[in-house]
């Protein structure tokens, strides 16, 4: 079961909502973008570093697409 902003941001991605980079500065949850990542809703590529965490150029994949429209009945 997804927290309501892990869903919202997954609804941001379908949408192409997201910024190109999300990073601390960004305004989103790291944590919660790391969360749907790793379940395989979200795919970004990952350029974290000692100075923070950070991922390029997040999109949904098909099975949040699937994740979504099962969610919607």
């Amino acid at each position: 079961m997804l927290s309501s902003s892990q869903y919202r941001l997954l609804e941001q991605a379908r949408d192409n909502q997201l910024p190109r980079e999300i990073d601390a500065t960004c305004g989103l949850s790291i944590s919660d973008l790391r969360m749907l990542i790793d379940l395989g809703l979200i795919d970004a590529v990952d350029v974290s570093a000692d100075c923070g965490d950070g991922y390029l150029y997040p999109r949904i994949t098909g099975v949040g697409v699937l994740f979504l429209n099962a969610r919607a009945g």
